[in-house]
């Protein structure tokens, strides 16, 4: 969060964000370390001694993000070895990829539990399989996530 100063001929700022953090400098940039209200409070004080306070209530909501990449190689280098999805802000998550005959080649509900390219066992094919992602974000709203992965080895 960055804080603009607006007042006039302050020599003097004490900022306090409502987290039990400050900062006395005039144009303060802050980091909320968890989602919630904050009351921050900034007081000015003139050459001439003069003081004035001001209130702002702010809300910081959070982010919802996903990235599910589009291949990976399940070949035990170290290195994209299993096809996981990454995100913030996500309350619930399910996978399920397909072949591309819409059989199922594998599901979860674990976004660190990601497809370690087998199948029955055995290493897939290298192939593009389809997956639907479905998630739940901090928000409470429902996403549906359709897109294709490719194995290559």
């Amino acid at each position: 969060m960055n804080f603009l100063d607006e007042s006039n001929n302050g020599a003097q700022w004490l900022y306090d964000f409502g987290d039990l953090t400050f900062d006395n400098i005039e144009n303060p940039s802050h980091t909320y370390s968890s989602i919630g209200t904050y009351t921050v409070m900034q007081q000015v004080t003139t050459s001439f001694g003069c003081v004035d306070t001001a209130y702002r209530t702010i809300e910081v909501a959070g982010v919802f993000t996903i990235y599910i990449p589009n291949a990976f190689t399940p070949n035990n280098d170290g290195k994209n070895d299993k096809f996981l999805a990454y995100g913030e802000g996500i309350s619930d998550f399910k996978i399920n990829i397909f072949n591309r005959w819409g059989q199922p080649v594998f599901e979860s509900t674990e976004m660190n539990k990601g497809w370690n390219g087998e199948v029955n066992d055995k290493a897939a094919t290298e192939d593009v399989y389809y997956y639907v992602a479905k998630v739940t974000d901090i928000f409470n709203k429902e996403h549906t996530i359709n897109g294709r992965v490719t194995v290559v080895y």
